[in-house]
């Protein structure tokens, strides 16, 4: 996938965020771009903190999913119900000694880019990994959630990348 179709897929996501309500209070509308807070998840099911989810997991969101924020989630067991699946979990800042982006957009096409663009010529994405399908042709959606400036800083820049599950997943 070209940078140019990640960007265009971005931005009907991000219109798409723009325009909603949303009806929980682990998620709090302030701009256009999913950011994660840095906080302590704890047991197996239940809510959660989203950074310390692992790929794999599940959970349940409010659907449709149109927010900016995204610190808590409700982890659930796979084999029931789900809006949403772990694919992908990495770090940004790695090393530790970078500074928190100034480019929002950048930051959520970069985090978007990690799940869906293969990493080098001749290699397949993660997203084509785990689906089989080319993210540009799929109908699948994910929901780059990148790191706030506080995860930056205590988790290396750590961010998820949630699979959308189901008809009623309100695709882009």
């Amino acid at each position: 996938m070209t940078p140019s179709t990640v960007t265009k897929r971005a931005g009907k996501f991000i219109r798409k965020l723009k325009g909603a309500d949303v009806a929980t209070t682990c998620v709090t509308l302030v701009g256009a771009i999913v950011f994660a807070a840095a906080s302590v998840g704890c047991g197996a099911s239940g809510s959660v903190s989203v950074m310390s989810l692992g790929v794999g997991e599940c959970v349940q969101l409010d659907l449709p999913f149109r927010s900016a924020e995204l610190d808590r989630v409700e982890r659930v067991p796979c084999d029931g119900s789900h809006a949403a699946e772990v694919l992908h979990v990495g770090e940004l800042n790695a090393s530790g000694d970078q500074e928190y982006p100034r480019d929002e957009l950048r930051l959520f096409l970069d985090v978007l880019a990690a799940c869906v663009q293969p990493p080098g010529p001749g290699q397949i994405s993660i997203f084509e990994a785990r689906t089989g399908e080319v993210y540009s042709s799929s109908s699948q959606e994910v929901v780059p959630v990148a790191p706030d400036l506080r995860t930056w800083e205590q988790a290396r820049g750590k961010f998820v990348c949630l699979m959308l599950t189901g008809a009623g997943s309100a695709r882009v």
